[in-house]
């Protein structure tokens, strides 16, 4: 696999969010891109990551491979390349990946070890739900920093004309009301019961990654909370389920 972006920063803030949920992955890479589908360790919360091909600026692969990567090591060596305006991925060898950054008189070789770690593929269910919104990405990271900075966990009730979030921790609650309007647009909304209570620090790992203008939610009592969002290298879907 040879793969090479001008956009390094997309590659590293995915990364540096998977860093906190996943361990050891498997990269499932083929002639239509790379890919990653999995439940972290407590089996609360999935990830789905694609990065296909035509978001590369080069991408070749003529055959299919699941590699195992270490996610908070590779998050390490990704942070190193900060600053980077271009970044390539090389698997010549099944047991090492080659990563090359270069920005401005700098190049930085790294040489990755790969596991031997193979995951079952995993699959989101088709569901149906009855709130899905498109929210700004900057009202979501400013909403996720607030609600954090106080409280554990955040309940969703859709009120007249927008929204509420409900964050409780110890020492306090917080109501937070988002009308739609310029910075959220309903795609289906009939929710009728509060959808939660949900991680706030899982939601915020979700928020790292976002670098488009928009974030689709879509919430259901009692389901998974969907986060799904583009990146300039593609896109990501997260998933965690109601805190007990």
């Amino acid at each position: 696999m040879f793969a090479r972006t001008t956009k390094p920063e997309s590659l590293r803030q995915s990364f540096e969010a998977l860093s906190s949920l996943l361990v050891d992955t498997t990269l499932r890479i083929s002639p239509t891109g790379l890919d990653i589908r999995q439940l972290d360790s407590t089996g609360s919360t999935f990830v789905a990551l694609s990065f296909p091909i035509y978001k590369w600026d080069e991408f070749s692969c003529l055959n299919h491979g699941h590699y195992g990567v270490n996610v908070p090591s590779f998050a390490k060596v990704l942070k190193t390349t900060k600053g980077s305006k271009e970044l390539r991925l090389v698997i010549d060898d099944p047991a090492k990946m080659k990563i090359v950054a270069t920005g401005g008189d700098t190049t930085v070789y790294h040489t990755i070890n790969l596991l031997d770690f193979k995951l079952s593929d995993v699959k989101p269910p088709d569901i149906d739900y009855p709130l899905e919104i498109d929210l700004h990405t900057k009202t979501f990271k400013r909403l996720v920093g607030d609600l954090g900075s106080l409280a554990d966990q955040v309940t969703i009730h859709q009120k007249e004309n927008g929204l509420e979030f409900v964050a409780s921790g110890p020492f306090t609650e917080q109501r937070v009301s988002l009308p739609q309007g310029e910075f959220l647009a309903f795609m289906n909304d009939d929710l009728t019961g509060p959808a939660g209570p949900y991680s706030l620090r899982v939601i915020s790992l979700f928020a790292k990654a976002a670098d488009n203008d928009l974030v689709r939610l879509k919430a259901k009592p009692g389901l998974p909370l969907v986060f799904e969002y583009t990146t300039a290298l593609g896109g990501i879907l997260f998933a965690t389920s109601p805190v007990a």
